[in-house]
């Protein structure tokens, strides 16, 4: 069993300079070796740390523009439904809060 090398919930995309290839193929929702053979074929630089290959998310929008617009699509999408339960939790949480308050 593999423990997950970094600390980005499933399907989420964080503000870093490298990501590692598991976690890109998650947002991506492929596999991490569908990933990997595209990265190799398109010619993104791989970066190694030990065992753990890194990839610069500014190498992918330079060579392979449809894969960048996908993962930028993809977060926006992640975005838009986290509001969405957000506002909605929210609401329940005011109508929870309301109802608790004696009518005058």
């Amino acid at each position: 069993m593999h423990r997950r090398r970094d600390n980005l919930p499933s399907g989420s995309l964080g503000v870093q300079a490298l990501y590692t290839i598991p976690a890109l193929a998650r947002v991506a929702n492929v596999t991490r070796y569908l990933l990997r053979r595209l990265l190799l074929a398109s010619g993104v630089p791989l970066l190694r740390s030990g065992r753990v290959l890194y990839v610069p998310l500014s190498e992918i929008e330079k060579r392979i523009p449809p894969l960048w617009e996908s993962i930028c699509a993809g977060e926006k999408l992640r975005r838009q439904a986290e509001d969405k339960v957000g506002k909605r939790e929210s609401m329940a949480h005011l109508g929870a809060s309301r109802a608790g308050k004696p009518q005058e």
